[in-house]
């Protein structure tokens, strides 16, 4: 691949990253000094703020609720999007001893559960949810013969990641994605549904080197892909259905 050619995929690859939205989580950070934002529940004795145990600001949580009572438990409400998928995280201590246990839920769903863990230097956790109602439960559950710490509380909304060289929106890189770049060839482009994958206003061979770089590429795929046309040949392709397109306008 030509430094070209390089070049401008990795334009596009820098401009789809993944969008992440506002964050949800109401002082997930308990910089307020308290629980504001928060509820709690159950065995919720031993659990509070404290400049003692956090990860980074001035305040962090302190969560050592009697083992034997069951856990205590954290939780608000967070506004969500039925099916959208979102980035849940937060960070956790542990000065170790047993019984302990650490549970995190999202609804209904348990999103880990961790039980007798030893000692624990401040770790972050991150899972990625679905929300199937509009609105949902963050739950964080403690018991420790000692005491957690817990702070930077964070969900924020992930928005689906664009496929470069995707014409049609269908998440798929194929011979669909090149008739729509050969109906624009060599002319003004606006936009990726143009087939002007690199945002320069023109529909060009750097737009068919993207589209050969993520040709047959379907959203789920890590790999790189299969199956990959040459710049040059994709290019031989367009010219084709360009001449295909020609002739049916006449």
């Amino acid at each position: 691949m030509t430094r070209r050619v390089a070049l401008a995929v990795e334009l596009v690859l820098a401009a789809c990253g993944s969008a992440v939205s506002d964050e949800l989580v109401t002082n997930g950070g308990f910089e307020t000094g308290n629980l504001t934002g928060w509820t709690l529940s159950g065995n919720a004795e031993f659990m509070g703020t404290s400049n003692g145990y956090r990860h980074s600001g001035s305040w962090g949580v302190y969560a050592g609720p009697y083992p034997s009572k069951g856990l205590g438990f954290l939780s608000q409400s967070i506004a969500t999007t039925p099916g959208e998928t979102y980035d849940v995280s937060f960070w956790l201590f542990s000065h170790g001893g047993i019984p302990n246990e650490f549970a995190a839920f999202w609804g209904s769903d348990p999103l880990v559960d961790l039980v007798n863990g030893g000692a624990l230097e401040w770790t972050r956790y991150e899972y990625h949810p679905v929300a199937t109602g509009t609105l949902t439960d963050l739950r964080f559950g403690f018991r420790h013969a000692n005491y957690f710490g817990f702070d930077d509380a964070s969900v924020t909304g992930i928005a689906a990641m664009p496929v470069p060289g995707d014409a049609n929106d269908d998440r798929i890189v194929d011979d669909l994605d090149a008739s729509i770049v050969a109906a624009h060839w060599q002319s003004g482009g606006v936009g990726p549904s143009q087939g002007d994958f690199d945002g320069d206003g023109m529909v060009n061979d750097r737009d068919a080197a993207i589209l050969a770089a993520h040709w047959s590429h379907p959203t789920e795929q890590s790999g790189p892909p299969s199956d990959v046309p040459e710049p040059s040949v994709l290019v031989t392709l367009l010219i084709g259905v360009s001449m295909l397109l020609a002739r049916r306008r006449r």
